[in-house]
């Protein structure tokens, strides 16, 4: 069996799970803002992060905690409210299924 079609029959398993079916159950459009703002709070939270390595490198300490603080606002609280709101919170195999395709 190749690694696709493996991860094409977990997938259709896991699908089956509740919290899969949870997540589904949003309107379409809903689910691709929240995917849109995820992915804006993960650039910034790592753009933020590489302006705090600058600021740092050029001898600004404090600025660079300034970013850093800012960086993580996105991820620890902006990021994860949407994830809480797209249900990503499935079982530990569903995550692993679904990591494994986004490398991909």
């Amino acid at each position: 069996m190749t690694l696709k079609s493996l991860l094409t029959a977990a997938v259709g398993a896991i699908a089956l799970s509740a919290g899969a079916a949870a997540a589904q159950d949003l309107n379409p459009q809903t689910r691709a803002n929240l995917e849109a703002a995820m992915h804006g709070e993960a650039f910034a939270n790592l753009k933020y992060l590489r302006y705090a390595e600058v600021a740092r490198e050029s001898g600004n300490a404090e600025l660079a905690q300034l970013f850093e603080s800012s960086a993580n606002v996105e991820a620890n609280e902006h990021f994860a409210r949407e994830a809480d709101a797209l249900k990503l919170d499935g079982t530990n195999d569903a995550n692993l299924v679904d990591a494994m395709a986004g490398e991909q």
